[in-house]
């Protein structure tokens, strides 16, 4: 057990990719997380208000009786249906009407004639809102519209710090890939070297007056004549014109005889 908690433990403490970056790029690593999280809340708006969805849901009991049946609409599917073709995206909300208060001294001249005013006229209710959702609506395609500005905002940012985060990684870590590369490249040239050896022994057989048939010859044709745009050369070309090995490497190979007999 003990040895379990400690290799969990170990694993709990291992920097995670944010972590990594921030070791390099702290700011780069800020816009990430940032952009993750205007990413996120996008999703759970998009969830919250459900697209242009509405359905019939029943319950049913242990015993497979059908209990109830509701209406389920989505928030989206709901302010499609209220929608009107004056109304804004997002809803304007509405205004309370204003009390209808009258001139004092227009009471005065008119005196007992004026009747006394209606409750209603002094203190007129709020106007009923259009339907249930819609202040919730509203607040959603609202928040939605600022991150998706937020986030055409910060996507160059993020580009530009990418670039930037990979730039200072390629210079902490070219030695490593150059190692490999010339690891690769002494390979190839060794291949080359062998491939060379087999045409030549097969060669001088050939010219020997045997059928090289019997040697079980391997196929070799994939490589080529090991000449430019073979697929060894150019492996070790390119190596050659990013400088990560030298120009020595590239060697001029000569094919003993014609490959179409040799393969």
């Amino acid at each position: 057990m003990g040895a379990f908690l400690e290799l969990y433990l170990a694993k709990k403490s291992e920097p995670t990719l944010y972590d990594k970056i921030a070791a390099v790029h702290p700011r780069y690593r800020d816009l990430l997380l940032r952009q993750r999280e205007l990413l996120d809340r996008a999703e759970e708006i998009k969830r919250e208000i459900g697209g242009n969805r509405s359905q019939w849901r029943t319950t049913v009991n242990a015993a497979g009786n059908v209990t109830g049946v509701r209406f389920e609409e989505s928030l989206g599917a709901e302010a499609v249906r209220n929608h009107t073709p004056d109304d804004d995206t997002p809803r304007r909300p509405q205004q309370k009407p204003e009390p209808d208060e009258r001139r004092e001294a227009a009471k005065a001249l008119l005196g007992n004639l004026l009747p006394e005013q209606q409750p209603e006229e002094l203190s007129p209710k709020p106007l009923p809102k259009r339907w249930p959702g819609q202040d919730r609506y509203s607040a959603l395609a609202k928040e939605s519209e600022s991150i998706n500005v937020a986030l055409g905002y910060i996507s160059p940012l993020v580009e530009e710090a990418r670039r930037e985060y990979s730039k200072k990684i390629a210079e902490q870590r070219i030695g490593d890939y150059s190692e490999l590369v010339k690891q690769a490249v002494d390979a190839a040239c060794a291949l080359e070297s062998a491939i060379i050896q087999i045409r030549t022994f097969l060669n001088t057989a050939r010219l020997d007056g045997a059928e090289l048939r019997h040697f079980r010859p391997v196929y070799l044709e994939t490589f080529g004549d090991l000449g430019e745009g073979s697929l060894l050369h150019e492996l070790i070309a390119d190596a050659v014109r990013k400088k990560h090995v030298g120009a020595g490497k590239l060697l001029a190979w000569t094919n003993p005889g014609p490959i179409e007999l040799l393969n």
